[in-house]
């Protein structure tokens, strides 16, 4: 491939003498620039004043100012299929003066202007070129707004990669990844930066993107079926939006629905629920050919591969989340919306068994066949942290680790020998945290043998381990018991029969301490600590509360998706379930304390 390696800084004149520059020494792209001549590409590399330039042969431009830069990367983007564009442009630039600037003023101001953005221009010029874009931040911004950051930098250019990297005041490198249009983002080593991008870019590049046209024919009405089933697929939080921080961004993923030989689906870059879907006349030959305005998702073709294996099935539908299946092919990473990706996923289908219902693909997520949303709604709840990915829990949930209820236990003044229940404990945050200020006898009992074992990674053999459904456990000789917000996964008749359990288990002066919630904030809401992100959606369903988040983990790249479901029991059904018993009841502003006391 001919490929455009740009690298260094640029700098802007103030005078005949001095100019306004940057400390970047394109050390990264003379590195880019050996490894890819090495792999046989043919490199043009432009790159600034005193920069580092690459020891293989390739055709070397060295420029000084933007505008320099611009001329000379348009006159090679002519011939090039992929830009790297690794260059530090300034960004403001002070309108020159001639000759030198007196050294006799004690202060002097100069004003700057805006320059024009480079790679915006070249976009432009060169709606089909392949382009990598870079984009740095200090090393006092956090990983998530790198990845914000990055991110739009790719939607404002369309690029197709960025590289992201933190960096300190002299332009060291920090942290570095790679972040696709799709929002995947992959953290990488700077050793292994070379040789990653050019596997990224050689799986991604294409010069055989999909087109829609638009057919004569009228469009039919929308059926309700597709409106309907987007909503509640939105309610499950499995259409992320491309900003979060902005209320009408377009979400990824998509929804398509067979009716009466039509193919309806999920318009390109749609906000949904709530924008228009495409009606798919026919996809041939790299052409996505629709009725009306609407332009069908970029991904329709891959609607359209699954349902010619399926032609009984509804449902197709994509989202940027791994699902761990049997029956659901793992691909390599292609190009969205190219013949390429189509072509991988047709040839895959063509010889796999019967019962595949779909394709994860690498970087790009998830897309199911399914016969109903009831089907999808199983295989979502069959990813649960608590079923098939522990490991994730303590990242997905970390917001839940507020102080209250270990303050409450460290306030009982116990004895470091008291014998200590944590019942429906997970992956042991709360056995380890009283571990850790001298609590000997621990038991933890969950039902899920996965959680266990991630609690077994943090305590080894320092504490006992149970597995048990926490209404069906039968504690003994109990100084104290104590159950986070698991409590609120049984009903009101349930919670009753576990508290008496419970008492009966304790000696005479213990205690059972549990936390719980009283109307949690219904809809979606956003949280954010600089590594990960979370989007949670809860929704109200008769007298339960169907919780729904997706996060991800920007050090690690990974998503995970989690759904489970509570029961919304209100502060007065709470007080009728305590009114046998002896009890406090504390309230902060994340949830309600109660202690239960034998005596």
């Amino acid at each position: 491939m001919k490929i455009i390696i740009s690298s260094g800084g640029t700098r802007c004149s103030i005078d005949s003498v001095r100019y306004i520059g940057n400390n970047s020494k394109g050390k990264t792209g003379a590195i880019l620039a050996d490894y890819f001549v090495k792999q046989g590409h043919d490199v043009t590399y432009i790159f600034g004043k005193d920069a580092h330039t690459p020891e293989s042969p390739c055709k070397k431009i060295e420029i000084t100012t933007p505008d320099e830069y611009l001329v000379e990367l348009s006159k090679a983007a002519q011939h090039a299929d992929v830009a790297i564009l690794a260059m530090a442009v300034s960004d403001y630039a002070p309108v020159p003066m001639n000759g030198k600037i007196s050294s006799e003023h004690k202060t002097l101001t100069i004003e700057l202007h805006q320059t024009p953005k480079v790679i915006s221009e070249i976009r432009q010029i060169y709606p089909h070129l392949f382009i990598v874009g870079f984009k740095l931040l200090s090393e006092n911004s956090s990983q998530l707004e790198l990845i914000q950051a990055g991110y739009n930098l790719i939607l404002k250019n369309k690029l197709d990669l960025a590289v992201l990297n933190l960096v300190s005041d002299k332009f060291k490198v920090g942290t570095t990844g790679i972040l696709t249009p799709e929002k995947n983002y992959q953290p990488v080593d700077r050793r292994e930066l070379p040789r990653i991008l050019h596997d990224r870019i050689l799986r991604r590049f294409s010069k055989r993107y999909f087109r829609t046209t638009t057919s004569e024919a009228p469009k039919k009405e929308t059926p309700t079926d597709i409106i309907e089933a987007t909503i509640k697929l939105d309610q499950l939080g499995i259409f992320p939006k491309y900003q979060p921080e902005t209320q009408n961004s377009p979400s990824f993923g998509f929804i398509a629905m067979q009716d009466a030989k039509t193919l309806w689906i999920s318009g390109r870059g749609s906000k949904k629920p709530h924008d228009e879907f495409a009606q798919i006349e026919v996809v041939k030959e790299g052409n996505i050919v629709v009725r009306g305005k609407t332009k069908a998702s970029l991904n329709a073709y891959l609607a359209k591969a699954l349902f010619e294996r399926h032609p009984n099935k509804k449902w197709c539908v994509h989202m940027h989340h791994r699902i761990t299946n049997q029956h659901i092919l793992e691909l390599p990473e292609t190009t969205p919306g190219t013949l390429e990706d189509y072509e991988t996923v047709e040839q895959a289908l063509k010889y796999s068994a019967e019962n595949i219902i779909g394709v994860f693909q690498a970087h790009h997520g998830t897309t199911l066949c399914i016969s109903s949303l009831e089907e999808l709604e199983t295989l979502l709840s069959q990813q649960s942290c608590y079923i098939s990915s522990a490991s994730n829990y303590d990242e997905s949930y970390k917001r839940f680790n507020n102080p209250h209820m270990l303050n409450k236990i460290t306030s009982l003044d116990l004895p470091k020998s008291a014998r200590i229940l944590d019942l429906a404990g997970g992956t042991g945050n709360l056995a380890a945290q009283l571990y850790y200020r001298g609590y000997s006898n621990i038991i933890l009992v969950d039902q899920s043998q996965a959680m266990l074992q991630e609690a077994e990674k943090k305590l080894g053999t320092a504490i006992s381990y149970g597995k048990s459904k926490m209404q069906e456990y039968s504690p003994s000789d109990m100084d104290l018991i104590c159950i986070r917000q698991a409590i609120n996964y049984l009903n009101k008749a349930e919670i009753e029969q576990l508290l008496k359990v419970l008492l009966s288990g304790l000696n005479q002066h213990g205690k059972i301490i549990f936390n719980t919630f009283i109307n949690p904030k219904l809809g979606v809401r956003s949280f954010t600590d600089g590594n990960s992100e979370t989007h949670e959606t809860n929704q109200l369903i008769k007298n339960q509360i169907q919780h729904c988040q997706y996060t991800t983990n920007w050090k690690s790249g990974e998503t995970y998706y989690d759904t489970n479901t509570f029961f919304n029991i209100q502060e007065n059904e709470w007080r009728s379930i305590l009114t046998p018993f002896s009890y406090q009841w504390e309230q902060n502003k994340q949830s309600i304390l109660v202690t239960i006391s034998k005596t």
